[in-house]
């Protein structure tokens, strides 16, 4: 028990750096494999084992490498004794299966990439390998990224709070108040973060993107439909609003607003359709005033050239595109900015239709 207390104590003085296309990334992924993937990643930039090997042409190629010991792994599993193997085992296995896609649609290209060279346990010891070519998305980040608190992360003892949390932080950069001049809670700055529920269950890892020939087909897409995904689900966990709402999403929040840095002040539902069918919910996030009056600090800034700035990086956009959202909107009630324009944007993958859609949505709303 005190080893365990020990490497503990070590972890709490420690942030972690994580790309934000890995942080929202779709995939399936429960509580332990997920805090495992962030241990991996902070142990891949503070001590990484760099190893060769030779391919069976007898050509030699190196990758990083990292161990993760047992009294980490029961960290991660909040134990302190009993066996671990099959938990373990499972984790494995499913990571194994993970991969990334990297597109460039305008230039017709794609690659999509193994995230693991290897996993393996043994003698107690866990180790990881990845794959050459994830390093520029895993170590040395100098751009869009999200600095992350794992005291914080491994306080989570639920995976929709785990997963919640990992999203919501990634957008708290675009508030301008500093987190020590809150006056109260319901006047803290607050940004609003926003998602179709199918795109959320995937964000939260509540769909299997394997799960059927026609589902991996679609999320390969550089704009998957969410909705159409949901509908080929053979065997859907929480599909129902209120079933996600009060398995998921409430005690997720519950646990977020009590053990974090960030607070949800409130939920939205956004209704479209006969019948007002949910579609949607909004996040009002906010920096949670009680966290840091009681000694917590947090740092959001990216280092970009070597200089602090909070802008997220997106990809420049032709004017035409610009032109063509900010006529969504009424022109005299100025509701965007050309900046604004480029953001809806990117964050739409490139679907003005999306963007339209969502607009008489919140119209009818």
């Amino acid at each position: 028990m005190a080893e365990i207390n020990a490497e503990l104590e070590t972890a709490e003085n420690q942030d972690v750096l994580v790309n934000n296309m890995l942080i929202r990334a779709k995939k399936r992924s429960n509580l332990l494999e997920s805090k495992i993937e962030v241990l991996a990643i902070k142990k891949l930039q503070s001590e990484p084992l760099t190893m060769t090997e030779t391919d069976p042409q007898g050509v030699e190629y190196t990758y990083d490498k990292v161990v993760l010991t047992s009294a980490e792994l029961k960290i991660l599993m909040g134990r302190s004794s009993g066996s671990f193997y099959e938990d373990i085992r499972t984790a494995a296995d499913r990571m194994m299966q993970r991969y990334i896609v990297m597109e460039e649609p305008k230039a017709h290209q794609f690659v999509f990439r193994h995230y693991y060279h290897e996993v393996r346990y043994s003698n107690g010891k866990f180790s990881i390998a990845f794959e050459n070519g994830m390093q520029p998305y895993l170590k040395n980040l100098s751009a869009n990224y999200t600095k992350l608190s794992m005291p914080i992360l491994w306080s989570f003892s639920t995976n929709g709070a785990f997963q919640l949390y990992l999203h919501l932080r990634s957008y708290i950069y675009k508030i301008t108040e500093k987190p020590q001049s809150i006056k109260s809670q319901k006047e803290a700055e607050y940004i609003i973060k926003e998602y179709s529920v199918p795109e959320l269950r995937a964000n939260l890892g509540y769909i299997d993107l394997d799960d059927d020939d026609k589902i991996q087909r679609e999320a390969k897409k550089p704009h998957p439909d969410w909705e159409k995904i949901d509908n080929l689900e053979k065997k859907p966990k929480y599909k129902r609003w209120s079933d996600f709402y009060t398995r998921v999403i409430k005690p997720g929040i519950k646990e977020i607003n009590e053990k974090s840095d960030i607070y949800i002040a409130k939920t939205q539902t956004v209704k479209c359709g006969r019948g007002g069918k949910i579609t949607g919910v909004k996040f009002y996030i906010q920096y949670n005033k009680a966290f840091f009056e009681k000694g917590g600090s947090t740092s959001d800034m990216r280092l970009v050239d070597g200089k602090e700035d909070v802008l997220e990086k997106y990809s420049p956009i032709p004017m035409e595109n610009v032109t063509e959202i900010l006529s969504i909107f009424p022109e005299d009630e100025k509701l965007i900015t050309p900046v604004e324009a480029e953001i809806f944007y990117n964050d739409a993958k490139g679907d003005i239709n999306a963007i339209k859609d969502a607009y008489e949505c919140a119209k009818k709303a």
